[in-house]
């Protein structure tokens, strides 16, 4: 949490907490299969309490980029020049 940053979603919701991204995003409902086989209503605990929902997780996240932080660019490129200076 910065509290200089702006904490809604992209979606229109006031808050972009975790709950949300998981379980509400309209922008996410294709990447949510992955967590629908590992919990059908997206209980949260269901999906981060157990190794296959943890993997469901990770390609949640790998398929949307969905935590990465604004305004951050990360192509190789970008990384290059950071590593560089």
């Amino acid at each position: 949490f910065v509290p200089t940053e702006n904490i809604s979603c992209s979606c229109g919701e006031l808050r972009q907490t975790r709950e949300h991204i998981l379980c509400k995003c309209p922008l996410f409902t294709r990447q949510c299969i992955h967590l629908r086989e590992v919990s059908r209503h997206l209980i949260s605990s269901e999906i981060m309490g157990t190794e296959r929902g943890n993997i469901a997780l990770v390609i949640f996240l790998e398929e949307f980029d969905a935590f990465k932080k604004r305004g951050w660019r990360n192509d190789e490129e970008d990384i290059e020049g950071i590593i560089e200076e």
